[in-house]
């Protein structure tokens, strides 16, 4: 999974914070996560939002309710 991330953090030139989360999301897939569940520090929640924010403009992820979801796409 890792170089497919990998990859993908290349081609969305993806920040390390966004790289992680996608990992994160991965390893819980189906299931939707809350940015409380990925558990980041109080003092990083508002970083945690913005770059979650950020993928879900780059079309990686969803959003239900608060929760988040990796999309799962077909391959090109």
């Amino acid at each position: 999974m890792k170089d497919i991330i990998h990859k993908v953090a290349q081609k969305y030139n993806l920040n390390l914070i966004e790289q992680c989360i996608l990992y994160d999301l991965e390893k819980k897939y189906p299931q939707t996560v809350s940015i409380e569940e990925l558990e980041p520090r109080e003092d990083e929640y508002s970083l945690f939002e913005s770059n979650m924010e950020n993928l879900k403009e780059k079309g990686l992820i969803e959003q239900r309710f608060h929760k988040y979801r990796l999309m799962k796409t077909k391959k090109e």
